[in-house]
């Protein structure tokens, strides 16, 4: 099977650290949906009961959950977590990406609609 998002070892082990804190959870899923000023946002949350119908991908310990709506948008998607100063939190890399706006909490997407 063709893994439709990677993740870098950081996320991978920032996930795994996660869901341990929480005390539950099988995984997480990562989609993008309609918001901001240029017209998506990722969206991340744990998962503690799989997800219909998701595609999931198997990783070391946990599911990622992708619904079948995002799939062509997060395919080839890179997520990386880093820490810098008093932020941190997930990067996504996605080659569908067009544009981000200014203050990168929004991006505009290849949708071929």
């Amino acid at each position: 099977m063709t893994q439709v998002v990677n993740l870098t070892e950081a996320a991978i082990f920032h996930i795994q650290k996660a869901i341990e804190k929480r005390g539950a959870g099988i995984g997480i899923r990562f989609g993008i949906k309609k918001v901001g000023c240029t017209g998506y946002a990722y969206v991340t949350e744990y998962v503690d009961q799989p997800i219909a119908p998701a595609l999931e991908q198997i990783f070391e310990g946990f599911t990622v959950f992708i619904k079948p709506e995002d799939e062509r948008f997060v395919t080839g998607l890179m997520i990386d977590y880093t820490r810098k100063g008093f932020q941190e939190g997930f990067q996504f890399n996605n080659p569908n990406e067009k544009a981000r706006c200014g203050c990168g909490s929004s991006f505009t997407i290849n949708t071929n609609e």
